[in-house]
């Protein structure tokens, strides 16, 4: 996964395992694979959290319109 180490990636499964979020499959091929979803609870979390992703979606979203419009008095400069 790019943006994180194999280790750090490896270390936050673990502890989102622990904390009942993901579960963990191992599948016996050459090479093993391993799998990760959501648990009950993990699929419960992110329900709840999608309206805050959302929001600031919408929250940066409107902060880069802004960005890309002259301050106000400066128009046609």
């Amino acid at each position: 996964m790019a943006g994180i180490s194999d280790r750090l990636l490896a270390q936050r499964l673990r502890e989102l395992e622990s904390d009942g979020l993901i579960e963990r499959t191992v599948i016996p091929t050459s090479p093993v694979q391993i799998r990760y979803g959501p648990t009950q609870d993990g699929r419960e979390l992110m329900t709840l959290l999608q309206p805050l992703i959302d929001w600031s979606h919408r929250r940066l979203g409107a902060d880069a319109a802004d960005q890309d419009e002259p301050p106000a008095g400066q128009a046609g400069r």
